[in-house]
């Protein structure tokens, strides 16, 4: 197996070798004795109990084992990171050039590489100064730019104001075009998918964007203000119906919008009116729906409504606040507005924090300045939820329900194509959930959870 051997596959018997070279092995586990196809990757996801392999996690994992497994992986991000620093350095510190055909070099071009550092700085300063996205410098036109403009030489001049705004912009309209009459021609052998997304604007208008996806990239179609229109299932059908009309029906074979039951509705009229397409929910926005449903469960709604009570607490009052960063290195985060599980990622750090925060209420600094305040009743109640065993037993049994439902949303939110995982995901979601109902009472949170349905 070569570079494949390590630690992980002495826990494991293979089965079956793989058919041809880079294949897939047929193992079980030592521990679980699960058995599943893969190689080294899913192996040690197994073990570490990593969702996105696509393996259920080992239940009988040793903790040397995990514990050595994630040390393997530290340092191999330790030495990708040495190996960074050495190529910087190397880049930093490259000598003159070499060989008796090349010309002798000026001081500016023999010692330019020294001075990287100085150029850093001034990129660094460009970013912070005009506010600019740090991704930027990852975006493959920004990288083309650059090194164009590296090509070029010492001769080459930015382009003005004038000319960025009319005449370079008017050659980027016709190129673009280009491209989108080509980007449209090769739809008709592969086929496409029209998306539809609701939001509100920085006016507070509801826009449906529309946009088409192929194998080979997405077009923006366009935004509908649907200000004084009734959002019911006909107008959405309507809407889609014309933008699957204006680029052919005959190319779109998929239309995917939110699971809401109004879409719902809409996607089967649309089915209704073009047989030959298929309405899909959007897999993000399902998996968005079963934690909002979880909230609603007496048993979490109670956890969630006592941790934002105590959280906002804390973090409202300078005095907590300073108490409790004296005590703890990380910091407590709030709940955003979003649906994207930030509950589970406030509980999350909670639950990491669970020391400090106890000790924190405990603390006689505290008892002091909570007994001189306007709001001991409130500090209080605060005492009592963060000292509570039932409150952080419920804390753990909500993260332990939840994490690999957040996971998987993190994984369908990377905008990489990941259905093949989603349905074997959400098996192993549902035996998880599934589990908890075994050796309970009927009021046991797994119970109920396990009786979530969706279409």
């Amino acid at each position: 197996m070569g570079k494949e051997k390590g630690p992980k596959w002495t826990e494991v018997t293979i089965l079956q070798e793989p058919e041809k070279a880079g294949g897939n092995f047929q193992v079980k586990c030592g521990h679980c004795e699960l058995m599943f196809w893969g190689g080294a990757t899913r192996i040690r996801g197994h073990f570490l109990g990593q969702v996105a392999c696509g393996v259920k996690k080992c239940t009988k994992c040793p903790q040397a084992l995990k514990k050595q497994l994630q040390d393997i992986d530290q340092a191999k991000r330790e030495q990708e990171t040495q190996k960074r620093k050495v190529q910087d350095l190397d880049e930093a510190t490259a000598a003159l050039p070499q060989g008796p055909t090349k010309k002798q070099s000026t001081l500016k071009a023999a010692f330019g590489k020294q001075d990287k550092s100085k150029v850093d700085a001034l990129w660094g300063r460009a970013f912070y100064g005009n506010g600019l996205s740090f991704r930027l410098i990852n975006d493959p036109h920004f990288k083309a730019v650059v090194e164009a403009t590296a090509d070029f030489g010492d001769n080459y001049k930015l382009p003005s104001l004038v000319s960025l705004r009319t005449t370079l912009l008017d050659k980027e309209k016709v190129s673009v075009a280009v491209e989108l009459k080509s980007f449209m021609a090769s739809t008709r052998s592969s086929k496409a998918t029209i998306t539809s997304d609701g939001w509100s604007d920085t006016q507070n208008r509801p826009l449906l964007n529309l946009l088409m996806v192929t194998p080979k990239g997405e077009k923006f179609l366009e935004s509908v203000d649907m200000s004084g229109d009734t959002k019911d299932a006909d107008f959405i059908a309507q809407v889609v119906g014309k933008a699957i009309e204006d680029v052919g029906a005959e190319i779109v074979v998929q239309v995917c919008m939110d699971s809401a039951v109004v879409c719902k509705v809409a996607g089967r009229k649309l089915e209704a009116r073009f047989p030959h397409i298929t309405f899909t929910p959007c897999t993000p926005h399902y998996l968005e729906l079963l934690p909002e449903d979880m909230g609603k469960l007496d048993w979490v709604s109670s956890i969630i409504v006592e941790a934002r009570t105590a959280l906002k607490f804390i973090t409202n009052h300078h005095k907590s606040l300073a108490f409790f960063k004296s005590l703890s290195k990380l910091e407590l985060l709030k709940p955003g507005e979003t649906r994207f599980a930030t509950n589970f990622i406030m509980l999350q750090r909670m639950h990491e924090v669970k020391a400090s925060l106890q000790q924190l209420v405990v603390s006689d600094a505290w008892g002091e300045w909570n007994q001189k305040s306007s709001h001991e009743m409130e500090g209080e109640e605060v005492h009592d939820i963060l000292t509570s065993a039932a409150f952080w037993k419920g804390v753990k049994e909500l993260l332990a329900v939840s994490e690999s439902i957040v996971c998987l949303l993190r994984q369908c939110d990377k905008g990489v194509p990941v259905v093949g995982k989603v349905y074997y995901a959400m098996f192993l979601i549902g035996e998880e959930l599934g589990a908890l109902k075994e050796g309970t009472s009927e009021q046991h949170p797994g119970v109920k959870l396990s009786a979530v349905k969706y279409e």
